[in-house]
């Protein structure tokens, strides 16, 4: 164990030499951190090794990296300051580009003690989830192919795990404030490969279900985004444009969908689920009228599925007659926006309209209620 724990020390010297020569570190400091290590690495080479002791060690080192990544910000600042845009030599990337070994051992240290924890625990999901939260917070994204996939053989039931996996494939890692994607992405194929292969393992989770379905919705958004980008120019030729013109009118959404309630027949609330999901993107009445007309025509004698259907089919007719009379009010005023007669008939209309909706939510209010108190009763 000794020879192991100083091999493992040895393969050290040189990023700690390297922090310790750039100022981060002074030589007590190192020697402390070294110490430090010296005393994990037996606790972890023990012949019974403890999942506390692992991520102890993760803990300080994460706070080691923290403590760098300050020190260094510091030095740059004070280099900059002395030397206006100059920076010296011993803080700038070497000449193939890449960052110092010193500024990338502490987070591939952490990275091989979670493959380590990982080995040892197969079982734990929690420490595959905080391996890849620890990846997008060091900006190591190109291991998080690795870490999904990784977890996804030794927990292929769990469902949180294969919507990350998927997400990742499609979405990559974005900046939450601009909006634009540093890594990845982009890969429908892979996504839905992986969601196949979620929902051949666990064919009756709903949230599966619902994230799929979710997932093409998405991509029939970029896809219409690519379409308007490329209209009218001489690059968008027939065949791409018949192939953007299936994928656009909901036909996979539907399959997904038709698949979904072959596997989940009898829940209503699900089916509801699907709805609620439409209406967060544009342009999917198409998918709507479908899920709708399939909860009308399969519960025929459920209360629930009259109520569901008669609010989608009220707030269709509602949301349809309030733009037709916006619209006709806009050219009411635009044709004679000085005449006092033609703007109160114009508020007697509004008015009349408010009224409407407000009877209307009354009555889906009161339908709700009778459908529960008679559930009380039963």
């Amino acid at each position: 164990m000794a020879e192991l724990v100083e091999q493992s020390l040895d393969d050290m010297v040189v990023p700690l030499r390297d922090l310790m020569d750039r100022g981060i570190f002074s030589e007590t400091e190192i020697k402390s951190i070294v110490s430090r290590r010296r005393e994990y690495e037996y606790l972890l080479r023990r012949r019974v090794a403890r999942k506390a002791d692992f991520l102890r060690y993760v803990e300080i080192e994460m706070k080691l990296e923290r403590l760098r990544k300050i020190r260094t910000k510091k030095i740059n600042e004070q280099q900059e300051r002395k030397e206006s845009s100059k920076i010296p030599d011993r803080v700038k990337k070497n000449n193939s580009g890449a960052l110092p070994i010193g500024d990338v051992h502490i987070i591939q240290l952490i990275h091989l003690l979670f493959f380590r924890v990982i080995q040892k625990f197969k079982s734990d999901v929690t420490l595959h989830l905080q391996h890849a939260a620890f990846a997008k917070e060091s900006k190591s994204y190109h291991k998080l192919t690795t870490i999904y996939t990784e977890a996804l053989q030794y927990h292929p039931r769990n469902v949180e795990l294969w919507i990350e996996a998927a997400s990742h494939e499609f979405f990559g890692i974005t900046d939450l404030e601009t909006g634009e994607t540093l890594f990845g992405g982009g890969s429908m194929q892979g996504a839905r490969v992986l969601m196949q292969r979620a929902l051949r393992i666990n064919p009756t989770s709903q949230d599966l279900w619902i994230q799929n379905f979710c997932l093409e919705l998405h991509f029939i958004q970029k896809l219409r985004g690519r379409k308007e980008i490329l209209q009218g120019t001489t690059s968008q030729n027939n065949d791409d444009d018949e192939k953007t013109t299936d994928y656009t009118s909901g036909k996979i959404p539907i399959i997904v969908y038709k698949n979904a309630i072959d596997n989940i027949p009898e829940d209503i609330a699900f089916r509801m689920h699907f709805l609620d999901v439409c209406k967060s993107f544009p342009n999917t009445e198409k998918v709507e009228d479908y899920v709708a007309s399939s909860i009308e025509q399969n519960f025929l004698d459920k209360p629930e599925a009259w109520i569901a259907t008669a609010t989608y089919r009220g707030e269709k007719m509602m949301k349809n007659t309030t733009t037709t009379t916006t619209t006709a009010t806009t050219t009411i005023e635009d044709d004679s926006s000085s005449s006092p007669t033609k703007k109160k008939e114009i508020e007697i209309l509004r008015e009349k309209i408010l009224s409407m909706e407000q009877l209307y939510k009354q009555q889906l209010l009161d339908m709700k209620t009778v459908s529960e108190e008679e559930k009380r009763t039963i």
